[in-house]
């Protein structure tokens, strides 16, 4: 049985396990690619520090409970304004998030 040698563009060392080839240069297309993969992830990311920013009075003022409760009371708009853990808002209001 008579074995072929194939000429591979990896290099192997003493021990005969190939190596992967040197790159010489950098590959423009590919970091293009690279670089318009990680834009939507990029903006995904961007949306959730908005939207948590944006949330946070309402998860501060209502806790953790803003996301199991159901309950939406807007407040008494004639009343004057309370402070709550330092967010201002209608007296009597209360949110919950669970039906949205």
């Amino acid at each position: 049985m008579a074995t072929s040698t194939t000429n591979r563009s990896s290099s192997a060392d003493a021990e005969g396990i190939f190596l992967p080839p040197k790159r010489s240069q950098a590959n423009p297309a590919k970091m293009l690619s690279s670089l318009a993969a990680s834009l939507p992830l990029l903006a995904l990311v961007g949306i959730l520090v908005v939207l948590a920013d944006q949330a946070w009075p309402a998860i501060k003022f209502n806790g953790l409970g803003f996301f199991h409760r159901s309950a939406w009371h807007p407040g008494n708009f004639y009343l004057n304004p309370v402070r709550t853990n330092g967010v201002l808002h209608p007296a009597q209001a209360s949110y919950g998030a669970w039906p949205l």
